[in-house]
């Protein structure tokens, strides 16, 4: 090891007990590193105790996997001209945290209102399409084209079901599964 590595070593141990977390005297480099970056890059979060003291608590899986399938409830319109005949799509989300979180999304379906996992929900908000329009210019008289990136879906929020709507909720449909059967 050379007396750069040692004083690295040092210096990333003085800043992990800064931040409250504690490393083994046998840490390697490279654990050190690791366990400072998770540090400074948002996997960890400060948790009050008390007034005088705040603790530092790495994120579990289970909590990010939880806050990615919390259900919204929505409504959602489609806007790309391009999918107008779809009643709706699948959309999928994995990775090595979440696992595989799949999740058919209905457009437009009458104004009703659907839930949806969280992560499903943050990835159609992100989700565009090019919308090409053509129109003529009235000074030149030619035809242009205009062009830009645009939200695929109009995504309206909804409040959480009351008490009495779940309730009438569950009554609708199991009278649907009574009649289907």
């Amino acid at each position: 090891m050379t007396e750069q590595e040692k004083e690295e070593k040092k210096s990333l141990r003085a800043r992990l007990s800064k931040m409250g977390i504690s490393s083994s005297p046998n840490a390697s480099l490279e654990t050190l590193r690791t366990k400072y970056q998770e540090a400074c890059s948002g996997n960890i979060e400060p948790e009050d105790t008390d007034s005088t003291s705040v603790k530092l608590k790495i994120k579990t899986a289970e909590s990010i996997r939880k806050e990615a399938t919390k259900l919204i409830r929505v409504r959602i319109k489609n806007l790309n001209p391009a999918k107008k005949d779809l009643h709706g799509e699948i959309y999928t989300i994995a990775n090595k945290i979440l696992g595989k979180v799949s999740k058919y999304v209905p457009y437009d379906s009458a104004g009703e209102a659907y839930h949806l996992p969280n992560c499903i929900y943050k990835m159609l908000l992100n989700k565009k399409f090019l919308q090409i329009r053509t129109f003529k210019d009235n000074e030149s008289g030619q035809i242009r084209i205009d062009q830009g990136w645009v939200p695929e879906f109009s995504i309206e929020v909804l409040p959480p079901l009351t008490a009495q709507e779940l309730k009438d909720l569950a009554i609708k449909q199991k009278a649907q599964n009574h009649f289907e059967e």
